[in-house]
């Protein structure tokens, strides 16, 4: 990106047409049903994780920089459902220590 205004409409493009509708409105509906799916999701695929509240943003914030990187691009390319294999990932690698 060369200039802010082309990030303006990355993020854009990002909130619009990639990420879940309703992700982003004052109640955040949409937030709320991904994170249902989610845990439904790694109840399924990681069954020994123990019961854990819901996972809060900070968490998908605080990868390293350059497999944010890889994961903007493909989301872009193949959309939000890889949000979720991204975090099952995560929690299959880190399972014996959260366990």
């Amino acid at each position: 990106m060369k200039t802010e205004e082309d990030a303006f409409w990355l993020l854009a493009v990002l909130l619009e047409n990639v990420l879940v509708n309703d992700c982003y409105t004052d109640n955040l509906s949409g937030c709320h049903v991904e994170q249902r799916v989610f845990r439904d999701l790694l109840a399924k695929k990681c069954p020994r994780m123990v019961p854990m509240p819901l996972l809060k943003e900070r968490t998908f914030r605080e990868v390293f920089f350059q497999t944010t990187l890889r994961v903007w691009d493909v989301l872009f390319n193949e959309g939000a459902k890889v949000l979720f294999h991204v975090a099952l990932a995560f929690f299959k690698v880190y399972n014996c220590i959260l366990c």
